[in-house]
C-alpha cells in the first residue's frame, strides 16, 4: 500500500497492489491519530480488473469536515476477496 502524497497537505490517494485482478475488492481503509483514536474511516467494494487497485482518495478532514492538523497518523487497510482477507498498516504526514 501506499499514499501520494506523502507528505499530504489538501489530500492523499491511496492505492495498493494484489493478486485478485477480475474480483470484487471491498476494503476498509482505518486512519487514526497518534494516540490511536480513529479519526476517518472510509468502506468501499469496487470491481479491479487489474493488479493496481484504483485509488481511494481523502481530502484530509474528520467526518465532521474539520480539517485534521499537522502530524503523524498510522492508518489499517482491510482488503477482502474470495480469497480471503488481508491488512495493511502504513504511516501518512499531514502537513499544513
Amino acid at each position: 500500500i501506499l499514499n501520494y502524497p506523502n507528505p499530504a497537505i489538501e489530500g492523499t490517494s491511496f492505492q495498493y497492489t494484489h493478486n485478485s485482478p477480475d474480483e470484487v475488492h471491498e476494503i476498509v481503509l482505518d486512519v487514526f491519530d497518534i494516540s490511536g483514536r480513529l479519526v476517518f474511516t472510509k468502506t468501499r467494494k469496487n470491481y479491479e480488473s487489474g493488479f493496481v487497485s484504483s485509488p481511494l482518495e481523502w481530502n484530509l478532514k474528520s467526518p465532521s469536515g474539520n480539517k485534521l492538523q499537522s502530524g503523524l497518523y498510522p492508518y489499517r487497510l482491510k482488503v477482502t476477496t474470495s480469497k480471503g482477507s488481508s491488512y495493511l498498516n502504513q504511516k501518512l504526514i499531514i502537513f499544513r
